[in-house]
């Protein structure tokens, strides 16, 4: 796994500007408070349990989705991840204010992944 310290300012940023909360949806749960956020200049932040299922992939959708609709709960929400299924697209049609934003593996965030989330958070 790469790291790329410009991030955590840059979402820190997106979150002071949008009122946005930074929350861990990534099957490295409460670790990645510990392994990914100091790395990259992120405080501690609240993260999803997954149940060490957030990798599986159910009827087409992200194995995450459940507890990331309960966690959520009508509230907006910006998902960026690299792992989308077919069917991910189709949910977050079904819900008020969801964006998924897909992020290639190879190449990461960019700054025109989180202008995106800016614009849609504040639009």
């Amino acid at each position: 796994m790469w790291l790329d310290p410009s991030h955590g300012p840059w979402l820190l940023s997106l979150a002071a500007a949008t009122g946005a909360d930074l929350v861990w949806a990534t099957t490295w749960e409460h670790e990645a408070n510990e392994f990914i956020g100091p790395r990259i200049g992120l405080p501690e932040l609240e993260w999803i349990d997954f149940g060490g299922r957030g990798a599986d992939h159910r009827d087409g959708h992200h194995g995450k989705v459940p507890a990331i609709t309960e966690w959520v709960g009508t509230r907006p929400i910006a998902w960026l991840d690299d792992d989308f299924q077919p069917r991910d697209q189709e949910w977050a049609s079904s819900r008020p204010d969801t964006l998924l934003v897909p992020v290639d593996p190879r190449k990461g965030i960019g700054a025109d992944h989180l202008e995106r989330v800016r614009a849609f958070l504040t639009g």
